[in-house]
Order: C-alpha cells, then structure tokens, then sequence
C-alpha cells in the first residue's frame, strides 16, 4: 500500500513541471515588446537625420543594434558594471600625466551617472607662484562654443530665434553670398561651421559687424550649408544675435539662464572675475602667452551688442568642475540638480549630428561632435580646444552617462591616434578605457 501511494505522488509532481515547463515556454515565445520598440527607435533616427549619406548609416547601424537587442532578449546577461575611477587613482593619473608631458598645469572633473563625480588638479595657476586649484579659472578655448549653444536653444525654446531663418532678419542687414544670393545663411549654418563666411578677424561693435557682412570679401565660395570649413567668427555673430534679440550680452544671458542657477562662477570677459581666481597660460616650453593681468585687460564688460564677439567662440573662463556642470545636462536631458534648463528635444538636437566633417570620421552637431570607436570602442560625444597653451577636452558616453573635462596648459601640441592633443587623451583614455568595466 506504502509503495503505491508513493508512485502515485511521483507520478502527479513529474505531471507538475511538465505544466509548468510548458507555460515557461509559451510565456517566453509570445513577448514582441523589446522587438517593437527597437522599431520604432530605428524608424526615429532615420527620420531625424539631415543627410541622405548619414541616413544610409545610420540605418545599417540600426540593423545591427537591434539584432544585437534580440540576442540578449533571447539569453539575458548581466549588464557590465561600471566601476568609476577613484580620487587617489584620477590623482595618480594627472599627476603621471603632467610629469609625462612637462604641463605647467592640468585641471580635470569626471561625472559619473550623470553627476559629477571627482576632481584632480596638477601643477600652477601661476609658474612657481600660485598653485593650481580645482576651482580655478582657465579659458577653455574653443569648449567655449557649448555654452554659447545653450543661450541659443534657450532663445529658440522662448520663440526668439529660429534655426532655419535667414540671419539677414536679425542683423539689420543683408547677409548674402554673392555667388548664392537665393541662398540664405541660418542659424544652424553657423552653429554647424557651414556658413560660408569667411574666416575673419574679430569685429568690436555691431556697426563694425554690419559693415564687414556687406563686403564681398566677407564670403568664400562656398554654398550655404553644403561645405563644412571651422569657423570662430562665425560663432561670434551667434552671441551678437542672441544680445541683439534681447538687448542683453552674452555673458548676463548665460548668467541668468545657466550660471547662477547652476553654481557655476565664470565669464566670457575675465575682468568680472577676480585676479586670484584666474590661471596664467603658457607654451610648451612655458613661456607667458597670457598673464593674469593681460586676460582682465582684453576687454572691458559692456552691454553693447557685439562688442564681445571675439571672446564668445573660444573665451569662457571657466573650471573643470563646473564645466563638467554644464556636461551633464547633456546625459540629464536638459536637467541639473532637479532643475530643468532645457527641453529634451533642444538637447537631442544640439547632440544630433548634422553632417561629416571632411574627415569622414567625426559627426558635426550644434556644436557637440560625434565619433565611432573612440577610447575603448565607445561612441563619444565630444568638443577639443586651444587657444595661447591651452588644450582642452570634454568628452562623455551618453549610453552610460559618463564623461571627463580636461584643460591643461604648457604642454606641446601634440595629437594622438584619434586626433586629440596627447595630453588630454591621455587623460580621457585612463577615464574610459582604464577605469572602466566595458
């Protein structure tokens, strides 16, 4: 009797996961939902790009993104862990750094999951008279141009610019390739280095402005939109026509929009920044190119529209630290410490990559450039400078929202593989590669 209700007992749990073998299995052939939104993710991205050539890759790209999704729907693995370089290893890092390349200084913050997260600094703010700190201030050269982008999607979000709108309307004058006279120059030509306009020395007033834009001389041959050839002046008619629309400068929009709130101490024209917080620049072979003194000298703060165009494309005084800040809402759609400053989509658009550039390699956005298999086969966004000594670099992964800001001085210009300055690389190759679990 014993013996058969003990077959009975193993006959009924064999008949148990045999049901619940087949429920696992029907559950996990009827799920479409990973599949439909990888689909509808591709479709976007192909509607939004601007060029038939970056249309094409992007959809092969696709492709293979969501071949590759389906895969891991099929057998999950765990997500990579990432694992953020510590403060004493970034130390060791700028340090090995700075003695590798002679810097006279080298400042850096590092965000991690969108915040920022370290800071280290080397070396002098002054050669062998005021160390380097990671608050101070450094022109950031050519970084400089993000935070000019922000002022203007913040004017398009307030109904004050549009991008494909002929600047002709903003300036008061006629802005006009002769070889093109249909052809109208926009915003985003400018934003995009596709403007046509000459490569020119700085204007110092929005007379001065209006008077060289008239000029024949002030055009190349180059269709509007069509030619990418990097442009500084360019971005200096961008900050004239946000204080024009406004009838405030750069640097009190900037200010009021991102700055204070933000907790960040900076500014286009150095004199509205005090002596002790400003860095000196040097050469590589650490010769002045610009004292303390001769930075607050440039250019006196006005209101004037246009009066400081020269400094709006590479003359943003500024630390790693905060910088690093103004980063993150680029990984935080728009949003910092809670706060929203700009919307989603004026993010997406100002990272979106607008054309190639002439190396086939890196992606143009507004001004956030792009590039395949960079430092550890990341897709990295990312902008470099120089200007007087400095070289400096920003560069963040947006898939693990992770990033680096480096400025360094008194280094050689030197590049890598990727076409960095040495010395920044260096730096962004230890953050993404070293000190990260891929």
């Amino acid at each position: 009797m014993l013996k058969q209700i003990k077959r009975v007992l193993s006959l009924i749990l064999a008949m148990l996961l045999l049901i619940l073998s087949l429920s696992s299995c029907i559950n996990s052939s009827s799920s479409p939902a990973v599949s439909d939104d990888i689909a509808e993710e591709s479709t976007t991205t192909n509607m939004t790009e601007t060029s038939t050539e970056l249309v094409t890759e992007t959809t092969e790209e696709s492709s293979t993104e969501s071949t590759t999704e389906e895969k891991i729907t099929e057998k999950p693995t765990e997500k990579p862990t990432i694992k953020p370089i510590e403060v004493n290893d970034l130390y060791s890092l700028v340090t090995a750094t700075g003695y590798k390349h002679n810097a006279v200084a080298i400042q850096v913050a590092t965000i991690v999951d969108g915040n920022v997260h370290a800071t280290a600094e080397y070396g002098w703010a002054v050669k062998n008279e005021r160390a380097l700190t990671y608050d101070t201030k450094i022109r950031i050269a050519s970084l400089s141009k993000t935070a000019v982008c922000l002022v203007v999607f913040r004017l398009i979000e307030e109904g004050l610019i549009e991008l494909d709108k002929d600047i002709s309307e903003y300036l008061g004058v006629e802005v006009k390739n002769p070889s093109y006279p249909d052809d109208p120059i926009t915003m985003r030509h400018l934003l995009t280095h596709t403007s046509g306009l000459v490569t020119a020395g700085y204007t110092h007033s929005l007379a001065q402005l209006q008077a060289h834009l008239q000029k024949p001389s002030a055009y190349t041959n180059n269709k509007p939109g069509k030619v990418h050839v990097y442009n500084n002046f360019g971005y200096g008619i961008v900050g004239t026509i946000c204080e024009l629309i406004t009838g405030k400068s750069l640097t009190t929009l900037t200010n009021e929009y991102f700055f204070i709130p933000m907790g960040i101490r900076a500014a286009y024209v150095p004199e509205l920044l005090e002596p002790n917080e400003i860095a000196a620049l040097y050469n590589e072979t650490h010769t002045l190119r610009r004292s303390v003194q001769s930075q607050r000298n440039q250019l006196k703060y006005t209101e004037s529209a246009g009066a400081g165009m020269k400094l709006y494309a590479g003359g943003l005084t500024i630390s790693a630290v905060d910088f690093a800040k103004i980063i993150t809402l680029f990984m935080n759609d728009g949003v910092y410490d809670g706060v929203r400053y700009l919307s989603t989509e004026s993010i997406e658009l100002m990272q979106e990559v607008q054309l190639m550039r002439p190396s086939r390699v890196v992606g143009q956005g507004m001004p956030v450039l792009q590039r395949k298999n960079f430092y550890g086969g990341r897709t990295l966004n990312y902008h470099t400078g120089s200007a007087y000594g400095v070289y400096s670099l920003y560069a963040y992964d947006r898939s693990t929202k992770t990033g680096v800001v480096v400025i360094t001085t008194g280094i050689k210009e030197q590049k890598d593989n990727y076409n960095i300055y040495a010395g920044c690389g260096d730096i962004a190759r230890g953050v993404f590669v070293n000190n990260y679990v891929e």
